[in-house]
């Protein structure tokens, strides 16, 4: 859900990128991406940051998407 939403977010309803996005995150997932995983995440917190640099109003949706992931890792067994 978290994948799928970050997807969302980060792709901006361009179809290519967020199928270009879904693909590197399930490389991640499975171990298979290029790059650590440390690099990985570094790339998507740029991405992030990126998002928040050119649209202002993305700033509630991040706080949303954090708040969601924070509360499903409390309550998911073994989520941490």
């Amino acid at each position: 859900m978290a994948r799928d939403r970050a997807v969302r977010i980060l792709g901006k309803g361009d179809t290519l990128r967020e199928e270009a996005l879904h693909r590197r995150l399930a490389a991640l997932a499975a171990g298979t991406g290029n790059g650590t995983r440390d690099h990985a995440v570094e790339q998507l917190a740029g991405e992030f940051r990126a998002l928040l640099d050119q649209d202002k109003s993305a700033l509630m949706t991040l706080r949303a998407f954090n708040d969601i992931v924070g509360y499903l890792l409390e309550v998911i067994p073994g989520g941490r």
